[in-house]
């Protein structure tokens, strides 16, 4: 668990087997509190400060202890937010006149995966922790206000079970069991019989991942603003999904087939807050059935996650369990596509879009967290992996149609259709931003209902930019 740590102004260290205390910078008794002149001087865009005391009422004024950190967070109330490759940069003033006895300043960087209360359900994967100040090596304390400084470089990997992982998104809903938490605790560390105090803040990491660039054509069109291409045009652009065969009941007098198959724009790696531009195409011997199943309010294609994730056994001769929770996240926009075949003919195509929420986590592996994508299998049953995948893929459902009853065999929350898909945090380098082409009069509809759930019921799913107002489990 590499990371790079610098401890107070005038010493620069990196992380090594065993921490160094830092060198504080000390202020006299008549010195007032540390303001922001007195923090490191920062490079780049203006940061957030953000504060955090102890002392009798908790308050600024009132305060024995002061940590201090700069974040990229909108504002001083959000939770401190960093991306990978930030500094954690801060600072820590000490009233000694409260701190005697003390033994050891630190400031530890944590994080963590959570599946319940028990010990063996949190599994830290980072830790990385600052001595600031140690009482055998260090200067002696003095009367007054004393501030420290410090820089710790999130890593943008750590090493588990001699594999390499990419940090993990802050991650933690409601309908999810799973969590990860990321945390600075500043601890004051007395001798026995003393208590220890800490500050212990929640801060939020989001890891840094392009999406590929799009074909040729497709950037020509988002740069002049102009429609995408079909397949046969811009063959590069699309990636085919296979073929399906779709039967049932219509009106209860007479079954009906369709064949139904996508095309997805490519690659298929996106990123959140972008479109996935896909195109449908339905085939029909019955024109009814293809009237009706065609009609851009039939076809369900949603963006589905699930996330598997292990629960501890209450019996030591059992192993663990895996978990499985899936959400339907989005619906995709249908409208017909212009120029299509007229009336009569066996065929329709419809143009759509999914556009991605700014929030959707991003792909990345961790050990027993993984986000990334596989195929959804119809039969939800627990496996034993050594992963935890959080997984999208694009999903087509059975057709929604009044009149239109599917057989028996197709149920209406097993996919038609399944494309997995990555999601990044940024759009490709050097590419135009990817439009969307969804009309006014076909917006996309609300999200079925599965499992007694709506699923665009607004506290299901959560944003993961939204989160500092929901992490506050308590799971340390």
């Amino acid at each position: 668990m590499n990371a790079l740590r610098r401890a107070s102004r005038p010493t620069t260290r990196r992380a090594s087997t065993g921490p160094s205390p830092s060198t504080p910078t000390t202020a006299g008794p008549s010195s007032s509190q540390a303001d922001a002149a007195d923090l490191p001087v920062y490079s780049g865009n203006e940061r957030t400060e953000h504060v955090f005391t102890l002392g009798k009422d908790d308050s600024e004024d009132g305060a024995w202890a002061k940590l201090t950190l700069k974040s990229n967070a909108r504002s001083a109330k959000s939770t401190p937010s960093y991306s990978e490759g930030d500094e954690i940069v801060g600072s820590f003033l000490l009233s000694s006149a409260k701190g005697d006895g003390i033994k050891t300043i630190s400031v530890t960087l944590t994080g963590k995966i959570v599946t319940g209360a028990a010990r063996e359900e949190v599994f830290t994967f980072l830790k990385h922790e600052t001595i600031m100040w140690q009482k055998t090596t260090s200067p002696a304390l003095v009367p007054g206000n004393t501030l420290f400084t410090f820089t710790i470089d999130l890593p943008s990997t750590v090493q588990i079970k001699d594999a390499e992982y990419s940090l993990p998104e802050s991650f933690l809903e409601r309908h999810v069991r799973a969590s990860v938490s990321y945390e600075i605790v500043l601890r004051v560390a007395r001798g026995w019989l003393r208590s220890d105090n800490e500050i212990k803040e929640r801060i939020r990491y989001s890891p840094v991942s392009y999406a590929p660039p799009p074909s040729p054509l497709r950037v020509q069109a988002y740069r002049e603003r102009t429609r995408l291409l079909g397949p046969e045009i811009d063959p590069q652009g699309w990636v085919m999904t296979p073929t399906v065969d779709v039967s049932g009941m219509l009106f209860r007098t007479r079954p009906v087939g369709v064949r139904l198959k996508m095309h997805i724009a490519r690659p298929t790696s996106y990123a959140r807050g972008t479109p996935i531009p896909l195109l449908l195409t339905i085939s029909s011997t019955d024109p009814q059935a293809l009237a009706l199943l065609s009609a851009p309010a039939s076809p369900v294609v949603i963006l589905r996650r699930a996330i598997r994730y292990k629960i501890a056994s209450s019996s030591p001769t059992r192993t663990a369990d895996w978990e499985t929770t899936d959400a339907d996240l989005v619906r995709a926009a249908l409208w017909p596509l212009a120029g299509a075949p007229v009336a009569g003919t066996r065929t329709v195509v419809l143009e759509g879009e999914i556009v991605l929420p700014k929030g959707l986590l991003a792909s990345s592996t961790m050990d027993r967290f993984e986000v990334s994508v596989r195929n959804f299998s119809k039969s939800r049953r627990l496996v034993s992996v050594s992963n935890l995948p959080v997984q999208y893929a694009v999903v087509i459902l059975a057709f929604d149609a009044t009149g239109f009853v599917p057989d028996a065999s197709e149920s209406r929350s097993s996919p038609l259709l399944v494309q997995p898909v990555q999601i990044t945090t940024k759009p490709p380098i050097d590419s135009p931003h990817a439009m969307e082409y969804t009309p006014a009069s076909h917006v996309p509809l609300p999200l079925p209902t599965r499992h007694g759930v709506a699923k665009d019921d607004e506290d299901y799913y959560t944003e993961s930019p939204a989160v500092d107002n929901i992490i506050r489990a308590g799971f340390t």
